[in-house]
């Protein structure tokens, strides 16, 4: 009885931890003219350092979201219409939809094999890949890597899935989770994961297989995801201290690589959602991820790093909407190819460009650093859908979010393996200066 006593106090204890969101609205603007786009464009530049927007329109009849605490709602519902902008509430409180997951997955942590159809904790995470990759049949090789741990000591594991795997084969890069609060992006790895190698025997899969090794990290940022699931659901950050005189904690590490660190859209204050650390690559898991993939560049033909939410697949540039990469045209017609068979399964459309012209900057960004620092050409960043529920996005879009994304995967791995050939004899045109 005393054991059953103590769990409930224990569980107690870590629930009255955790910071709460009563109250909190989730607003919806969505310009329906330019008059409209121009007028939430305004407000939002005046008002973006004060309010936690969650996501900024690309255009006419696309919207933006805002995350209002009970406090600021009456006063910012105003200005809104003050300043001509429409809105509607989608969520009313926040915290229900939040309570709703913490609730079901108290109860799941720790068992396996973990549920695919739901969001899975960082641990059981690393040992359903383990036990994953020691199940490989048909062909397929499996490997895990432990590329080394997180600022709190968690491991941080990579699964290499191929057929007739070899060091000089091409190879795709995925990770997720750099932004702790997306969910979504965890778990859309990990369905990537679980098709190539339980659904081996599909022709599709099989094709990707034998003509690329797949290295995935589904956690990037294993500290910041378990504190979402421990302290603070909308955590966006690292957990390294960063402002002891504050009580600052976490560096954005999709801020904090080393190609053109520091610049616009990284934030000096530690206490900003966009710090961008000390210096460049002071987080422990942007570390590890640049000492995993940097010796393996020339076998990566993608480096594709999962975000949400928003339906964009993003290229390079994220540091400066001055210019696009010489690459473009080829980043661009491969990430249409991506947004079509994305498209094909569920009526689901993206819009594919640099992020810092479609959206805003972002230095120090890990794709900028792979296509800039590395020269990984295929380069993306792509943020999945929220489908009204922003952040907190319920179980049961994993499963048809993982499908359209995989299909979309899939179509991108076949795009650049048609164009393997003409890229290597445009780089080996480049290194003799032009001439055969």
């Amino acid at each position: 009885m005393w054991k059953i006593a103590f769990l409930f106090l224990s569980v107690a204890a870590v629930l009255a931890e955790r910071k709460r969101y009563d109250g909190h609205k989730l607003l919806r603007i969505t310009p329906t003219t330019q008059e409209d786009l121009d007028a939430a464009t305004k407000f939002i530049d005046q008002r973006q350092s004060e309010l936690d927007f969650w996501k900024l329109p690309r255009g006419v009849s696309d919207n933006a979201d805002l995350r209002v605490s009970p406090e600021e709602y009456d006063t910012v519902a105003e200005q809104l219409r003050a300043a001509g902008v429409n809105f509607n509430v989608i969520q009313e409180n926040l915290q229900d939809r939040i309570d709703e997951d913490y609730e079901r997955l108290s109860n799941k942590a720790g068992k396996q094999p973990i549920d695919l159809e739901d969001f899975n904790r960082h641990g059981d995470i690393n040992t359903w890949l383990t036990n994953q990759a020691a199940s490989c049949t048909g062909g397929v090789q499996c490997t895990t890597y432990d590329i080394g741990n997180s600022y709190e000591g968690r491991t941080m594991r990579v699964i290499r899935i191929g057929i007739n795997s070899s060091d000089q084969k091409p190879a795709i890069w995925v990770d997720a989770g750099i932004h702790a609060r997306e969910w979504i992006s965890p778990s859309t790895a990990i369905y990537f994961i679980n098709q190539l190698i339980n659904n081996a025997a599909d022709a599709t899969v099989r094709q990707v297989l034998e003509r690329f090794d797949w290295f995935i990290l589904p956690l990037h940022n294993p500290d910041g995801y378990e504190y979402t699931h421990t302290n603070e659901r909308l955590w966006r950050k690292t957990r390294t201290p960063t402002d002891p005189v504050w009580d600052c904690y976490g560096a954005d590490p999709n801020r904090n690589f080393g190609y053109q660190w520091g610049g616009d859209g990284a934030s000096p204050e530690p206490c900003s959602d966009t710090y961008r650390g000390d210096s460049a690559f002071s987080e422990p898991c942007a570390q590890r991820v640049r000492d995993f993939v940097t010796p393996r560049a020339n076998q990566f033909r993608a480096f594709v790093t999962m975000h949400s939410y928003g339906q964009w697949w993003f290229t390079p540039w994220g540091y400066t909407a001055n210019e696009v990469p010489r690459d473009y045209d080829d980043q661009a017609a491969v990430g249409e190819v991506v947004a079509d068979a994305i498209f094909a399964v569920n009526g689901r459309s993206y819009t594919v460009g640099p992020s810092s012209i479609l959206l805003y900057k972002n230095s120090g960004a890990s794709d900028d650093w792979a296509y800039g620092e590395l020269g990984i050409k295929y380069t993306y960043s792509p943020e999945l859908p929220a489908l009204h529920h922003g952040f907190t996005i319920p179980k049961q879009y994993i499963t048809p979010i993982g499908k359209e994304t995989w299909e979309g995967m899939k179509a991108m791995a076949n795009e650049i393996h048609k164009r393997i050939k003409k890229d290597d004899l445009s780089t080996i045109v480049k290194k003799l200066g032009g001439y055969l």
